[in-house]
């Protein structure tokens, strides 16, 4: 490699990495899931909640690969971007704290018992993936994915359904860690409003009763 061509491509190496854009340096993702509800629960709604009775919330982590993603610069991928320590016990806390504000008796199962005696929601966190991949001609296209699965199963009352949020955006210069950290959050925000704000989810909650008591 030159001299003269060396140079700028250290430069704007360096520069990358001092606006905190470096694709080198590992991430550990600052995540903190939000449960957006719309509107509160009508009064029909919150009657079905209270006569449920208690309500157990199993999450488990499903994900088929541990790593969130990988950071990039135009030369590729490069350092890993890792999963907080804490986040499982996080997003049930907060799909937990959700439910009862829709009148729901929640509680959350973080020891993993596996046999309960009240109605079980059984979440299974299916992906929370980034993306960054640099354009031809400049700029990058980076993007986030987050999933759950969801059961909720009985005598004669199945539901199971699945829920996933995707958001993407461009980007001119190599993503920083915050960019990075936004849209990861998006994503897995948008699958939990999903998730809670699904109302096949609330009227099969509504009709559960004993019949769901796994």
């Amino acid at each position: 490699m030159s001299g003269s061509f060396r140079s700028p491509v250290l430069y704007l190496f360096g520069l990358s990495c001092t606006l905190g854009a470096c694709a080198y340096v590992p991430q550990t993702a600052q995540i903190t899931p939000r449960a957006e509800i719309s509107q509160p629960p009508s009064e029909r709604a919150a009657t079905a909640a209270k006569a449920l009775g208690p309500l157990m919330v199993a999450l488990r982590d499903e994900r088929s690969r541990k790593l969130i993603g990988h950071r990039a610069d135009v030369f590729g991928s490069k350092a890993a971007i890792q999963m907080p320590p804490g986040l499982l016990l996080s997003i049930g806390t907060t799909v937990t704290e959700a439910l009862r504000r829709q009148g729901y008796d929640a509680a959350l199962d973080d020891k993993g018992r596996g046999a309960y005696s009240v109605p079980v929601l059984r979440i299974s966190f299916r992906d929370l993936s980034y993306d960054s991949k640099a354009q031809k001609l400049y700029g990058f296209i980076i993007s986030a994915q987050a999933s759950f699965a969801v059961r909720l199963s009985g005598e004669g009352r199945d539901f199971e359904q699945f829920y996933r949020a995707e958001k993407s955006e461009n980007a001119y210069m190599p993503p920083t860690a915050e960019t990075n950290d936004r849209i990861i959050n998006a994503a897995l925000d948008e699958a939990l409003a999903q998730v809670l704000g699904d109302p096949e989810l609330q009227s099969a909650l509504s009709s559960c009763g004993h019949a769901c008591r796994n």
